[in-house]
């Protein structure tokens, strides 16, 4: 059974595909991925546009296993990665 944590994690990846998964493939290919990148900054304040080198370097790092789109377990494990040390805590 998931921790609570776990499970809040998974409402916002649900959230997230609800939101940018506009073709319903339950993946994020680079325009859905991008989309959401450029939201999320928008949303922190950043209004600075990605160039498509640096946003190749970011979707990299969503991308994990290189197929050209970023799936739901690729997401988790970037969320965790952003959350660092505030997910050890969590799973303490």
């Amino acid at each position: 059974m998931a921790t609570p944590e776990e499970q809040a994690i998974q409402a916002v990846i649900d959230q997230i595909w609800d939101t940018y998964d506009d073709d319903k493939s339950g993946q994020l290919d680079k325009a859905e991925t991008k989309k959401f990148v450029a939201d999320t900054l928008g949303n922190l304040g950043s209004g600075d546009e990605f160039s498509d080198t640096a946003f190749d370097e970011v979707f990299g790092t969503f991308d994990k296993d290189g197929s050209g789109t970023v799936d739901k377990q690729e997401m988790v494990q970037f969320i965790k990665q952003l959350l660092g040390g505030a997910w050890k805590k969590w799973k303490c």
